[in-house]
């Protein structure tokens, strides 16, 4: 008798879960059901309020952002000229291209126009060298 017994309180507990489970279904069934008909509703159109509020403060920061942008441009052009205007500026320039120009002395490296001189020697001493090809064939 004792085994029917626990075999009827497996097959009760079995039916009680079930039970649980079709009722948890129903239950979230029924809560998805009256969101959607009567929150979801409710709640839509402040949503599309809100929105819009950020649709429009998201275009005025647009406006500022390159209003301050071009503000920016035009201080730094007035700054760039006046640093242009000032005659120190013509001074310091002079120094530091005679300082590049002579850089490549100091390190040993020929000039610009002793590379000219040498292709020109070069290709003279090419155009020799095919006479005297020419003259020895």
């Amino acid at each position: 008798m004792t085994e029917t017994a626990t075999a009827i309180n497996t097959k009760e507990k079995v039916n009680i879960s079930k039970q649980l489970e079709d009722a948890r279904e129903f239950l979230g069934k029924k809560i998805k059901e009256v969101n959607e008909k009567y929150l979801k509703k409710h709640y839509q159109k402040p949503l599309e309020n809100v929105e819009k509020v950020y649709d429009r403060l998201n275009e005025k920061r647009l406006t500022i952002e390159t209003d301050a942008r071009k503000k920016l441009e035009k201080s730094y052009q007035r700054g760039k000229d006046l640093v242009l205007k000032q005659p120190i500026y013509t001074t310091i320039e002079k120094k530091m291209t005679n300082g590049f120009n002579a850089l490549p002395s100091l390190i040993n490296l020929p000039a610009k126009k002793d590379i000219q001189n040498l292709t020109l020697a070069l290709e003279t001493l090419n155009a020799n060298v095919i006479e005297l090809r020419k003259q020895n064939s």
